[in-house]
């Protein structure tokens, strides 16, 4: 039973974030799960129940990682580094049909995302910063205050627009993620990086 639970929440997860949240009625997600409309009902009572679920799964996962990052990572660059894998796991998820759906037909739902960034990411991203320039491997002259807003709100950029872009948007999102990261290591920070990120 939980495993079939955790199966509709994925499947409609990708089903939004593939063509939108609109255009998938519940008989579309009961099919690509392999289950009736009764037993996708016996879960969720209608589908604005399946979609607040879906982003509150989103939302435990992110939060999940912020809350260990910092114990794991034995410095602010590779807490930083992992912090950027776990976004680009969910690029897949976060497209611009997926956002612009919740936006306009789900905004309780969408506030959520944004009190997700406000609430926990920027704090996180600041408290990186902190502990980055603490270390010594980090800029001393950085703004915390205004870059730990700056590299959510690029990503929130790089997830909502429809880019005319020839490449996939993890691979945009990695660009970020490097650029970001560049702009705030210094020569001491920089020898801390894995080979793969120099």
């Amino acid at each position: 039973m939980k495993n079939q639970h955790a199966h509709i929440i994925q499947t409609a997860g990708s089903l939004f974030a593939q063509s939108g949240i609109r255009s998938n009625t519940t008989d579309d997600i009961a099919k690509h799960c392999g289950v009736s409309k009764n037993r996708l009902y016996e879960y969720f009572s209608n589908k604005d129940a399946l979609v607040r679920k879906v982003v509150e799964v989103l939302i435990s996962s992110i939060e999940q990682h912020l809350r260990i990052s910092a114990c794991i990572a034995p410095n602010a660059a590779m807490e930083m580094i992992n912090y950027f894998r776990h976004v680009q796991d969910h690029c897949s998820q976060l497209t611009p049909r997926f956002i612009w759906d919740l936006k306009k037909y789900y905004p309780d739902e969408y506030k959520l995302l944004q009190q997700l960034k406000d609430d926990k990411v920027v704090p996180f991203i600041k408290q990186n910063l902190e502990r980055g320039i603490a270390e010594g491997i980090y800029h001393s002259d950085i703004n915390t205050n205004l870059v730990g807003w700056l590299y959510p709100w690029q990503l929130e950029n790089a997830f909502e627009a429809e880019l005319i872009y020839t490449h996939s948007r993890g691979e945009l999102v990695r660009c970020i993620n490097c650029l970001f990261l560049r702009g705030i290591l210094n020569a001491k920070g920089d020898k801390l990086l894995p080979h793969t990120q120099q």
